[in-house]
């Protein structure tokens, strides 16, 4: 495989696979060295791939025919590569994508394709067209274009779709199109599709408006049994990753287990609680012992009907509103949402569900039809994006920090549940961004933080203008940890007194140590050394997202590795019928003369553990409560400790 570079006045363009190079500079390096070394990239404007490449990175031989030119493109972007892609062939970009049946790729941004014989500038044009991708752009690419499973899950999205279009193109290219997306989820999982496509045409010889959502739903079903079986064949754990973590209370009069969207819900791994009362369902919230989270999403109709003992239907004494509106007063704390699916207009949901405490979607049945495949699939995918999001946010709470617990949260989720949040929160990425550009420009950005100790409300002061302070102490905090990233990578000493320097208010002291350990921990309610543990799921969507600093990951393998702990702290105490009687009578909760505490599981006897301090804190319960145990419960905990203690280690 030759690897050449073209330039071109500013721009550097790395050639995968010509044997003839354009415009050659003396600049040449090998693929295995652009593989190892993913920092070369930052060298070059572009990369352009032959897709009829005769070797593989490894430099075995491959058949030009399997156009490995695709694959090897993949492999760039799962290794994080987010320079623009030129593709080319002696094949038309059609001709490409119907030979290689994992080629999606094709059509996803930050990527083109030029046909040869071709001109060094037909490259050069192609490649001033195209930008770098930012990272929401790539991570789209590496999760619906690099695998085959990613690449079939974006085709189910596509095939509701085409009801839609039974009007406009008829039934013979409905049909043909179904029969085309059958033969290409087959074809990516490298399966043989004859058979299932001709059941397929036994079953639906006609697509008529009768028989279009049945063919929609076959197809679908069969996508994700291919998927699944896929799933099975290179390892993956089926049954615990399509699982969702959290759970979806439905509160509606009408839809039950048995209504498409519930279906498809579960279908999609969301647990559905549904109740078709408002006393019922919060009953269900009040039971629902999950700070960290088990509801992290409310669907409920508008209007509530019952029958009246004489056979009548009439109102439920709670509505929908009424129940939203309780929920807003009471739980907004557990930073949920709420989407009405209602049979009242769009218009008349909009302009009467905007004064609640909960930040609120509104879809009426009359727009998204019970009954429509299509839009009952945006609807589930909607609501599952939401629930994701809002179980992030649950777990990312920076509650073990007392300053925040104390003094931040509560007006984090005033702010979190205010209608313009979206807006608000981007005002604030954009500002802290801002600021960071002219911090390292040496422009000496003045502090956000105004005059002020531990955040308080102020007598009557209206809730905009607390809230405005608050985002001032938000920001501050924001950038307080990006600064402890930055002094950290430059080894430098004393890092909480550099940054109270940059980020203290002009007029507050910065003499004193215990005035800055207090800024960090009472005002911004921040434990740097805990980062990425510690940051609300907004301030790290910040870093990944905004400033391409990879944190998710790293806060995702801290997460699971205290979920683990979790559970088999939990499987311990419930094997143990004193250590279970001990925390029932202290409902649920241990706490120490220093303020520490700790809540369990009603259920499993989890303890729900922030950060290696909770951990700890739990550890020296365990072994206090040794002495009470039967030497074989006293011959596991000890193991149980040393195995939590060495893997934290």
């Amino acid at each position: 495989m030759t690897i050449k570079t073209m330039k071109h006045t500013n721009l550097e363009i790395l050639q995968i696979g010509f044997k003839e190079g354009f415009l050659l500079s003396q600049n040449i390096v090998s693929i295995s060295d652009f593989f190892i070394n993913v920092k070369i990239a930052d060298e070059y404007s572009a990369i352009t791939i032959l897709c009829e490449l005769d070797q593989n990175e490894k430099g075995q031989c491959v058949k030009m025919q399997e156009l490995y030119g695709i694959e090897l493109a993949k492999q760039l972007r799962l290794k994080d590569i987010n320079l623009p892609i030129i593709f080319s062939s002696f094949l038309s970009r059609k001709q490409v994508y119907k030979r290689h049946p994992q080629s999606e790729i094709l059509k996803f941004v930050g990527h083109s394709f030029v046909q040869l014989p071709a001109k060094p500038q037909d490259f050069i044009d192609a490649a001033k067209k195209l930008k770098t991708l930012s990272p929401l752009e790539l991570k789209d690419v590496q999760l619906f274009a690099c695998n085959p499973d990613g690449i079939v899950n974006a085709k189910i999205h596509q095939i509701p779709y085409l009801s839609e279009k039974l009007k406009t193109e008829g039934s013979a290219y409905v049909k043909k199109e179904l029969e085309n997306y059958i033969k290409e989820m087959h074809l990516a999982f490298h399966q043989n599709y004859e058979s299932y496509l001709a059941e397929f045409e036994k079953g639906f010889s006609i697509i008529n408006e009768t028989s279009i959502e049945r063919a929609i739903d076959a197809v679908a079903e069969k996508a994700k049994s291919l998927i699944m079986d896929y799933k099975r064949k290179i390892g993956k754990r089926v049954t615990n990753d399509d699982k969702k973590p959290w759970k979806l209370l439905l509160l509606d009069d009408e839809l039950n287990k048995e209504s498409k969207i519930v279906k498809a819900l579960e279908a999609n791994g969301v647990n559905v609680i549904y109740k078709s009362a408002a006393d019922e369902a919060m009953s269900v919230l009040e039971k629902d012992d999950a700070l960290r989270g088990k509801i992290s999403v409310i669907l409920t109709d508008y209007r509530l009907y019952e029958q009246a003992q004489d056979g009548m239907q009439v109102q439920q004494q709670k509505q929908g509103y009424a129940f939203l509106q309780d929920v807003g007063e009471k739980y907004y704390s557990k930073v949920m949402s709420a989407i009405v699916y209602s049979g009242m207009p769009r218009q008349f949901l909009l302009d009467n569900l905007n004064t609640f405490k909960i930040r609120t979607e509104k879809y009426s049945k009359a727009d998204f039809k019970p009954g429509d495949t299509g839009a009952i699939n945006y609807l589930v995918s909607r609501i599952i994006e939401v629930g994701d999001k809002n179980y992030e946010a649950l777990l990312a709470l920076p509650l073990g920090n007392a300053g925040w617990r104390n003094h931040l949260h509560k007006y984090y989720l005033v702010y979190r549940n205010l209608p313009d949040y979206e807006i608000k929160e981007r005002e604030i990425c954009d500002y802290c961004t801002k600021w960071i550009d002219q911090f390292r420009n040496n422009q000496n950005p003045a502090t956000p933080m105004i005059k002020g100790d531990a955040f308080e409300a102020k007598l009557k002061e209206s809730e905009a203008d607390t809230i405005s302070r608050f985002i001032a102490y938000y920001k501050t905090r924001r950038l307080a940890q990006y600064l402890y990233l930055y002094f950290e990578n430059r080894r430098k000493e004393k890092i909480r007194n550099e940054i109270a320097d940059i980020l203290m208010h002009p007029e507050k002291s910065r003499k004193n140590q215990k005035t800055i350990d207090g800024f960090f921990s009472q005002v911004l309610g921040v434990s740097l050394t805990e980062f990425p543990l510690g940051a609300a799921m907004e301030e790290l969507n910040w870093f990944e997202y905004d400033l391409d600093i990879k944190v998710l990951n790293s806060y995702n393998r801290h997460r699971e590795r205290f979920n683990e702990y979790e559970n088999l702290i939990g499987d311990f105490i419930s094997g143990d019928k004193a250590l279970m009687q001990l925390l029932k009578e202290n409902n649920y909760c241990i706490k120490d003369e220093k303020g520490n505490e700790i809540t369990f599981s009603t259920e499993k006897y989890n303890p729900y553990l922030f950060d290696k301090m909770d951990l700890g804190f739990c550890l020296e319960w365990l072994e206090k409560q040794i002495k009470e145990m039967n030497k074989y419960a006293i011959e596991e905990c000890i193991q149980l400790i040393q195995q939590l203690k060495q893997a934290w280690n």
